[in-house]
């Protein structure tokens, strides 16, 4: 008896073809894509980074031209392929970097004595990158490890002399890694720590923007579960102030969704700054440093971009509940919908926004009702500002056309109709029917 009340059960699962398409067959391609996509992404950031090392343009300015430092720059020539030397580079790191050096390397007076001494020596490094995507920051980490190379043949050399002590032979220089971004100077460590947590950055908009869309979606459907539906549809009340209505209050829970979700974002970014806060002294210090990032314009821009992102999904919402004949229904929808647009920001990941071709810029665009608090943050760093524009415009459009649209869908008959179509595709007996399977009387 057991065994065929499991498989009555089984079947009448399957016929339900939303459960068959969202819980099964939905998953596998999703999935797919988003393995293939941050699968593409990586491998494509692997093979820039490995050529570009290969063909990688330095300058070291040797500002203490001793014999350690020469030593030191002729180490640098043999890892770095192109290498100019100048004992005056009256030029600023970021004028040379303008000239279309990738790597400009600065060792600054005091040099061979610190080393004669057995104090370690300074040296600067500086790069630039374009965005804080993985591929940016790898490929500054994979430069700057060119002068690390070099650094570990320096020591080598030190060993061998004698009466050094090892403590100090094994790290004879302070290598400080800076990088330009946007005209500003940053510490490596913090773009690097940006990097690492862009999962949690990118992440954490999505799974806000996927419950206001559930919240939404759920709170229409709910009246076509009640049978109030039919009630408010009966009323002397213009469509487009019942579909208003039902958006003023699921913005209400949105604003504080809104208010919680950057106290935790200025509370998560504030610990990962901190922790890679550049040494005191430095010229990371300012500009995009550890507390520059919080930038109080970035941040209320942040906050308004959450909110226009979150009235779009909500917006949304409003036009799947009002097809959904009850809340179970609502999340045939919601599920698959929240995992699909995670797929552009997993892709962003790894891409900066300037190197996207039109197409893909304009099609990362259209995506902006969803992924507009992530592009918001990349574009932020590349100075990208007409993005951030474009990506709220794209935003409010989809707001109001999603809104219009639900009011002439409850104002008319086709709504009725699709919950009748969702209610027989539910029970499974449309494909039962054309399948020939019921039998007369």
């Amino acid at each position: 008896m057991l065994k065929e009340l499991i498989v009555k059960d089984v079947k009448n699962t399957l016929r339900d073809l939303k459960i068959v398409v969202g819980a099964i067959i939905l998953p596998f391609i999703i999935f797919s894509i988003m393995g293939i996509a941050i699968s593409a992404g990586a491998g494509q950031m692997v093979q820039e980074v490995a050529e570009k090392v290969k063909t990688i343009s330095l300058i070291v300015c040797d500002e203490d031209a001793s014999n350690y430092s020469t030593l030191y720059v002729s180490f640098l020539e043999k890892v770095a392929g192109n290498t100019t030397y100048s004992t005056s580079c009256n030029a600023s790191p970021e004028e040379l970097l303008d000239q279309g050096y990738d790597l400009v390397v600065i060792i600054p007076k005091g040099f061979g004595e610190n080393i004669s001494n057995e104090s370690p020596a300074n040296v600067e490094v500086y790069t630039r990158v374009r965005g804080v995507s993985l591929t940016a920051v790898s490929l500054a980490s994979a430069m700057v490890s060119v002068v690390r190379s070099a650094a570990n043949m320096l020591s080598s050399y030190i060993l061998t002399q004698a009466g050094v002590s090892p403590e100090f032979a094994f790290n004879p220089l302070r290598i400080e890694s800076l990088v330009t971004i946007r005209g500003e100077t940053v510490d490596l460590r913090v773009l690097e720590s940006i990097a690492s947590s862009m999962f949690m950055l990118i992440f954490a908009p999505l799974v806000v923007v996927s419950s206001a869309l559930g919240m939404a979606a759920t709170s229409m459907a709910k009246e076509n579960e009640e049978k109030t539906m039919e009630i408010l549809l009966t009323l002397p009340v213009p469509r487009m102030h019942i579909v208003l209505s039902k958006l003023v209050g699921t913005m209400i829970l949105v604003a504080l969704s809104t208010i919680s979700f950057m106290g935790g974002f200025a509370v998560y970014m504030g610990s990962i700054m901190a922790m890679a806060s550049a040494p005191e002294g430095s010229e990371a210090g300012t500009g995009l440093g550890a507390a520059g990032f919080i930038d109080p314009a970035l941040m209320a821009l942040f906050g308004a971009v959450i909110f226009i992102s979150l009235m779009a999904v909500a917006a949304l919402g409003i036009l799947l509940g009002s097809i959904a004949p009850d809340s179970r229904a609502v999340g045939t929808y919601v599920g698959p919908m929240s995992m699909l647009v995670m797929i552009p920001a997993f892709i962003l990941m790894f891409v900066d926004l300037s190197s996207l071709p039109p197409a893909g810029q304009v099609a990362l665009l259209l995506t902006s009702p969803f992924t507009a608090a992530v592009i918001l943050v990349k574009a932020w760093f590349e100075g990208a500002y007409t993005f951030i524009v474009a990506s709220i415009g794209v935003s409010l459009a989809f707001v109001i056309v999603l809104l219009y649209l639900s009011s002439a869908l409850l104002g008319s008959e086709k709504l009725l109709s699709l919950q009748y179509r969702f209610r027989r595709m539910r029970s499974g007996r449309w494909r039962r029917k054309r399948l020939g399977l019921f039998s007369k009387g």
